[in-house]
């Protein structure tokens, strides 16, 4: 049995802002939330984060839209219930924005990441991360749902 340990990434952590509405995503939170070791260089880990916020910005804009018109500033104004962890209170609603962009970036990263083994184990294990990044997608779909007041039913046609 091989054992090969995950590589400790040597970048610095980087903070992404998007506006002044959304809460700072930063890297080194993001890699120890999701797991992810140094094997995914800041060059690739980069790109997934800016697309889970593009896309986790652009399916709640409207609703930005909304409470910008209502008065609320940054997604941190808008009352909502807290979780204390500690001294550490924290929104709801930021938690739930990290939860979408973390997991809507993991999924990204895993799709990519899963084709560097190509012998027919490597095939394997890439169809048995197909229900991750399904299960990742939902949980992100799940918290924009949570954020704008909805419930989290998906239908889907066959």
């Amino acid at each position: 049995m091989d054992f090969v340990a995950p590589e400790s990434p040597q970048e610095k952590a980087v903070t992404l802002t998007s506006g002044n509405f959304w809460p700072a995503i930063n890297t080194a939170e993001f890699r120890e939330q999701m797991r992810i070791d140094g094997t995914v260089t800041q060059k690739r880990l980069l790109p997934a984060l800016k697309n889970a916020l593009i896309e986790t910005h652009r399916i709640l804009f409207q609703w930005q839209q909304q409470e910008q018109r209502l008065g609320y500033t940054t997604l941190d104004s808008i009352p909502a219930q807290t979780i204390q962890e500690g001294d550490l209170r924290e929104s709801e609603l930021v938690y739930l924005h990290r939860r979408a962009v973390f997991c809507l970036a993991k999924a990204s990263l895993t799709e990519r990441y899963r084709d560097i083994d190509t012998t027919p184990n490597g095939s394997k294990k890439a169809d048995a991360l197909d229900p991750t990044i399904d299960d990742l997608q939902r949980d992100a779909t799940w918290a924009m749902q949570r954020i704008q007041g909805t419930t989290h039913n998906i239908v889907e046609l066959i």
